[in-house]
């Protein structure tokens, strides 16, 4: 039934309305005691009319006492308990989270109704909208008002605020007020941030023969955070040692890595000089009397070799006399050109340097003895008189290994130079060589003078 005052739905056999206290029925006190018109005035005893209508007023009274007591003395309800606040991760990059306990705080709310039910304060408010709609809006609002100050980027020690609003206007007529609407907390308990040096598993290995190293880094790290990470050399290729590269750990982000992992990088770029390395050599300085020794055995063989080859056309008449050598080596501003952009221009070169040691011998050619290579229709130079020519004989790419030893390649090495004699017997027998140390040097050396760089023993400096 709808009370006759306020219009608030009731019971249907309430006398009095719950809400305002007012009567509902005429005629309760026939209904009640079983008294009905006219005929039970008249022989109703006036003391009992007397007590009934005392009985009438008293309960009146509690109703409208009820009524006054629910609209100025409500059921206060501490939303302040309800909460739990938890804040998890690493100092610098926390995160806090709430936890409002709705089942608990609904039962309270039913409670302070004076609800006795074993369905949900949802339920009730669903099935009852008329009656519980104002409610369910304000509990609604407030759920969705819940909301930190600050939520992330948390570090120990930070003071952080819940906040929680809500209209008490709107539950009011139901006897209840909600406290609790700020719960400040302290940040604590937050793991603490590692710093970690990213370079500290990074095996860097220099290959190759210097001004043409090359380096590799590979990744020896089993932690989680650092199978992300990988490695840059802002130089890679035609690295000469002593050189100085910059390795950069790529796809770092220090906000993520602090937050997923709890690390923080010491350094994201560290330096690395070339060493270490095996190298072409670039100064005779470094070939050592061992070495040269043995080179001059070699390469004096080449010269006995060279003749014995000839025997039939020329022989050398006395000895075969060592004259000096050049060495011989690519400038360092030739060995490569990277532009800003990363673009090579540089040359390549197959030989990084050369070592000539030149000897001379007076060559005798044996058509003046009576040597006839071929029929006199065959044509042929003329013979020549006896001539001290200089032998260079090279050697190529000197090396010096990583661990100090040397290593000349004799597979490789040539007698060099032009028929400068223009000898030719009509068969394969040849003379190559110089009649003079300038042509030779001009030769040899000089043409290649924009790109190389040259010392010299002896009388070949001239």
């Amino acid at each position: 039934m709808i009370c006759k005052n306020c219009k608030k739905t009731i019971d249907d056999d309430s006398m009095f309305c719950k809400y305002c206290g007012k009567p509902q029925q005429d005629d309760w006190i026939e209904k009640k005691f079983g008294v009905e018109g006219n005929a039970s005035r008249k022989t109703m005893n006036p003391l009992v009319k007397k007590i009934i209508i005392g009985l009438v007023i008293l309960c009146a009274l509690v109703v409208e006492g009820n009524s006054i007591y629910k609209r100025y003395h409500k059921d206060k309800i501490n939303l302040e308990k309800f909460v739990k606040i938890r804040c998890e991760g690493y100092d610098g990059y926390g995160e806090a989270t709430c936890k409002f306990d709705y089942k608990k705080f609904s039962e309270e709310v039913k409670d302070s109704l004076g609800i006795d039910s074993t369905k949900s304060l949802d339920e009730i408010i669903k099935n009852n909208s008329k009656e519980y709609g104002e409610l369910g809006d304000c509990i609604l609002a407030m759920k969705e008002s819940i909301k930190f100050n600050k939520d992330s980027s948390l570090s120990n020690g930070d003071e952080i605020v819940l906040t929680l609003k809500y209209k008490n206007d709107l539950i009011d007529k139901y006897g209840i007020k909600l406290t609790g609407g700020k719960i400040k907390y302290k940040v604590k308990e937050l793991e603490k941030i590692k710093e970690v040096d990213p370079f500290k598993d990074l095996t860097v290995k220099f290959e190759g023969y210097s001004p043409l190293a090359s380096v590799t880094c590979k990744n020896n790290s089993k932690e989680e955070w650092f199978k992300g990470i990988y490695f840059n050399a802002d130089k890679t290729t035609y690295l000469k040692e002593g050189d100085v590269i910059t390795i950069t750990a790529l796809y770092y982000d220090e906000d993520k890595f602090g937050h997923d992992y709890g690390v923080k990088f010491t350094q994201t770029e560290k330096e690395y000089t070339v060493g270490d390395v095996s190298k072409y050599i670039l100064s005779d300085d470094e070939i050592d009397d061992n070495l040269f020794s043995e080179i001059r055995e070699q390469t004096k063989q080449k010269i006995v070799d060279y003749f014995h080859e000839n025997k039939k056309a020329i022989k050398v008449k006395g000895e075969i006399n060592y004259e000096g050598y050049y060495f011989i080596h690519v400038r360092p501003d030739k060995v490569y050109n990277i532009s800003a952009e990363g673009d090579y221009y540089g040359n390549y070169y197959e030989d990084y340097n050369s070592l000539i040691m030149v000897y001379s011998a007076t060559v005798h050619d044996n058509r003046n003895d009576g040597y006839k290579a071929v029929p006199d229709e065959v044509e042929v130079s003329e013979p020549f008189d006896d001539t001290k020519i200089y032998f260079p004989v090279m050697v190529k790419n000197i090396l010096k290994f990583w661990n100090g030893s040397l290593y000349c390649d004799y597979e490789n090495m040539e007698v060099c130079g032009i028929n400068d004699l223009m000898f030719y017997d009509g068969l394969n027998n040849n003379l190559l060589g110089y009649k003079t140390i300038k042509r030779m040097k001009n030769d040899l050396i000089n043409s290649e003078f924009e790109n190389f760089e040259y010392t010299s023993t002896g009388t070949l400096a001239e």
